[in-house]
């Protein structure tokens, strides 16, 4: 009987224990597969020109696309599978950070060897790592939303801990024991300060 059960299934119920099986969010997961769609249907569909362009064929231009999804997609499971939530809010409240550095070496137009800032269509836009192009401001977006979700999860629950310790410590200071002045120090001013640089 189970047997029987199991064969009559078919591809779109095992598709649905497929997606029973996973603990996130499975919209995020749909969309996130969506999305890789959608890029590779557009790069297909742009091919010609882009071949045309830069001299290449279709083919190699549709391959660099799938090789792209594919390892987006591997790092996507990956780090879902492998990847623990204490880990990741530890590395979240980083995230403000090493936006910060990352943006300071790119307005700045530092070059730190291995590390320098790119220009791109007149524009001061990448960093240049090892000879290898990466455009910092996608990198800074992941960042601050990682760094933004675990500030306003930590509001939520009260767990800011330097901003009292200074309150405490220091006379002058008390005013940032209060929630608006936590909320300015910990998401107002990440946000503002991003934003300007």
């Amino acid at each position: 009987m189970a047997e029987e059960e199991k064969q009559s299934i078919g591809f779109t119920g095992h598709l649905v224990n497929l997606m029973d099986r996973f603990t996130g969010d499975k919209v995020i997961f749909l969309i996130a597969l969506f999305l890789m769609l959608i890029s590779v249907i557009s790069v297909f569909s742009s091919t010609p020109r882009l071949a045309n362009d830069t001299g290449s064929d279709r083919i190699t231009i549709m391959v660099d696309q799938l090789k792209v999804v594919a390892i987006g997609f591997f790092l996507i499971f990956t780090l879902y599978f492998v990847g623990r939530a204490d880990w990741y809010k530890k590395v979240s409240m980083l995230g403000y950070g090493a936006s910060l550095i990352v943006l300071i070496i790119l307005v700045l137009k530092l070059n730190l060897g291995f590390v320098r800032a790119g220009e791109v269509n007149g524009a001061w836009r990448v960093l240049v790592v090892a000879g290898k192009q990466i455009h910092i401001y996608e990198f800074v977006k992941l960042f601050m939303i990682m760094y933004l979700g675990w500030a306003l999860d930590t509001f939520k629950s009260g767990e800011f801990k330097w901003a009292p310790r200074l309150a405490q410590r220091f006379e002058k200071l008390a005013f940032l024991e209060k929630d608006i002045y936590q909320k300015i120090l910990y998401i107002y001013f990440p946000i503002l300060s991003t934003t300007l640089l």
